[in-house]
This record gives structure tokens, sequence and C-alpha cells, in this order.
């Protein structure tokens, strides 16, 4: 159990968000981390579906640096035919082709982060975002 390794008392409670009138979680990762608390890390290249006219990467110049831990993968779901069988198949796809309303799977990880000498708050970090279905679902009259 959580209480057996983090104390009551000892964490920041987790508040839900709403959105639409219904509760949820926001899940979110950075592109970048600063430079200078990644000396020993590794810095990786965009992917193309990500930044794909370079933006990103003269963005962050020499101050920030793109981390395996920045990753968030992008993914899209296509039906394709496999010897006379309909098969699902999940293409890499950009962040822009998102959109409200979309059913989308989401993989986060979940990490206790001190914010003081004694207490912790809950992290949760987006690290894959699949869209299932394609269709909107939802009418929104919110614009984004």
């Amino acid at each position: 159990k959580f209480e057996r390794t983090v104390k009551a008392g000892e964490y920041e409670p987790y508040t839900t968000m709403e959105a639409d009138g219904h509760p949820s979680i926001s899940l979110s990762n950075r592109y970048f981390t600063k430079a200078h608390l990644a000396q020993h890390a590794i810095p990786i290249a965009f992917p193309a579906n990500v930044d794909p006219k370079g933006h990103l990467k003269r963005a962050g110049g020499s101050a920030y640096v793109h981390l395996a831990d920045n990753v968030v993968e992008y993914h899209g779901k296509e039906r394709t035919v496999v010897n006379n069988e309909l098969v699902d198949d999940f293409q890499p796809i950009g962040p822009a082709g998102f959109r409200i309303g979309q059913i989308v799977e989401a993989q986060v990880t979940f990490a206790m982060i001190p914010t003081s000498a004694t207490k912790r708050k809950l992290l949760v970090t987006l690290r894959s975002l699949a869209i299932l279905a394609n269709e909107r679902k939802l009418v929104s009259t919110r614009t984004v």
C-alpha cells in the first residue's frame, strides 16, 4: 500500500481538475530539461513527427536539452488488411493530429517528488498518447 512507503501528512493531497463538468487529471511532460541539471545525460534529437521544421531544437539553444525522459510518443490507430483480415495497427503521428473529442489512451508514470525537507507531491508524467477512435464522439463548443 501507498501508506507503507509515504506516511500520511508527508505528501500534498492530489487534486483532480474539472473539464467540461467532468473530473479529469492533468498529464504533461516537458520538451526540455535545463542543461545544467543534466550534465551527465545524453541529449537526443526530436523525432521528425514532433519537430518537423526544427523549431524546438532551435528554441532549446544551449541552455536546454531534450532527453529520453522528455520523450512523449504519439500514435494513431490505422486499420489494415493482413491475409484478408482487418487488423488494427498503431503508427507514429505528430502531436498536431490530436483533437478534442477523440478517444485516446494515455500511458503515464507516477512519481513522488520532494517539495521540501518534509513534504512530497505526486507528479504525473505523460509518456505516450494513442488515438483509439478518430471519429469525434462529442461536440465541443470550445476552441483550442
